[in-house]
């Protein structure tokens, strides 16, 4: 507009004025064909995050998270005595709270999957040579639980037993191990029976007594590494802190309700908070799903614009050609045939937006390859979703301008030249 010559506009005079100039119409089309182009971009990115956010959601975590009761502790202990002491506390509360009507399991473990307290290093097996240095040392995760813990979250146990209130501080040091575990160390699945060490905080040899299956512990998009569980009463340092999961059968409250009776009766001290699996998992899973529906209001939005971008192209330039259109009409043009003419234009601009944005999409998707899981940067269904919703978008947008040029007046057009 600031380069418009006047003498020209004033010229052309009316309605066509600056509007009607050479260089509007390329400007218009230029501006759709960037419209739609950014929403494929943005609407691909979108359709990324979805399909990854999906899939995390639908993955295989080892465990089954539903109506399962979380009831974080915490006993006071800060010498031996005092901690061994502490794992006193959940040896007399977990059969209690297993009595509970409407209780089908109950056990507690420090390194709750996708909880706030962990542990990890490196291990040793008897019999095969120690590397010189520690961060060549196979690493692997460190759980410690009390016995029915792999029941209470259905956890199957592949192999061998679980642990029982015969693993005291005093019995042989034992462990259990995962599949991912057995894997890497013993790929003939002989496992049972080897002797592991880790220094969790004795430097005990522990028998490998069981194998369950894997579990994804840190985060649901991280595959299962190696993990080792330990019996609670053999580690009483990592003990006094542990998550209490309580397996439900029925309405979770009265059983929230019963459990902290339970436990503030055996010991009114203790630091008790409650929660659920499901929300746990929610929160692990919070900062992928914020970027899905960021990502996809983003797009919504853009895509408002290429609807509003390419009616007004369409809807002006039929009216800059309604005289053409009633030409056509007289010369016996039908209104299908006037339908497809403008139906071709709005396509036309959208391809070239298309192509140009499958370019740009291609580009930038490969930045999101670290926030995808299960899905591909460059995967065919999104791109083919994203271009299709967009082609259908821009004949949506085209099909009011294109049906008022259909019923054109000739006679009334041609005189309005």
């Amino acid at each position: 507009a600031s380069r418009i010559d006047l003498n020209q506009a004033l010229r052309q005079g009316g309605q066509k004025g600056v509007l009607g100039s050479m260089h509007a119409p390329r400007m218009r089309n230029a501006l759709v064909v960037s419209e739609v182009a950014l929403s494929l971009v943005l609407t691909v990115a979108a359709g990324l995050l979805f399909r990854s956010m999906t899939t995390l959601e639908a993955v295989d975590l080892g465990f089954t998270p539903e109506q399962l009761i979380v009831m974080h502790t915490s006993v006071a202990a800060k010498e031996d005595a005092a901690v061994q002491k502490a794992t006193y506390f959940y040896r007399d509360v977990l059969p209690q709270i297993r009595v509970i009507p409407g209780v089908e399991a109950a056990a507690g473990v420090m390194g709750l999957p996708a909880g706030k307290r962990g542990s990890n290093g490196a291990y040793d097996i008897e019999g095969r040579a120690l590397s010189d240095s520690l961060s060549q040392r196979p690493k692997a995760g460190f759980n410690v639980t009390t016995p029915q813990y792999f029941t209470a979250m259905k956890t199957p146990i592949l192999q061998g037993r679980d642990f029982d209130e015969r693993d005291t501080y005093q019995a042989p040091g034992v462990a259990i191990v995962n599949r991912a575990f057995v894997r890497r160390e013993f790929p003939r699945g002989d496992a049972l029976g080897k002797r592991v060490r880790c220094g969790l905080d004795r430097d005990i040899w522990m028998t490998i007594v069981g194998v369950v299956g894997d579990v994804r512990h840190d985060n649901p998009a991280q595959e299962p590494g190696p993990q080792m569980y330990m019996p609670y009463l053999q580690h009483p340092w990592y003990s006094d802190e542990l998550d209490v999961v309580i397996r439900a059968s029925g309405d979770m409250a009265p059983i929230t309700a019963a459990a902290q009776e339970v436990a503030s009766s055996r010991n009114p001290d203790v630091a008790l908070s409650f929660s659920t699996m499901d929300t746990i998992l929610a929160k692990a899973v919070s900062t992928p799903r914020f970027r899905s529906v960021l990502m996809m209001a983003f797009a919504g939005l853009a895509l408002l614009l290429a609807i509003a971008g390419v009616y007004g192209v369409i809807a002006y330039a039929v009216s800059q050609r309604m005289s053409e259109m009633g030409l056509r009409a007289a010369l016996g043009a039908s209104r299908s045939d006037l339908v497809r003419l403008v139906l071709r234009q709005s396509l036309g601009i959208a391809l070239v937006g298309l192509v140009i944005g499958t370019v740009l999409a291609i580009v930038s998707s490969r930045l999101l390859q670290s926030m995808l899981y299960g899905v591909k940067p460059l995967d065919p269904a999104t791109y083919a979703f994203a271009a299709s919703g967009i082609v259908v978008i821009a004949i949506a947008a085209a099909l009011l301008p294109s049906l008022r040029a259909a019923r054109v007046d000739p006679v009334e057009a041609l005189r309005a030249e």
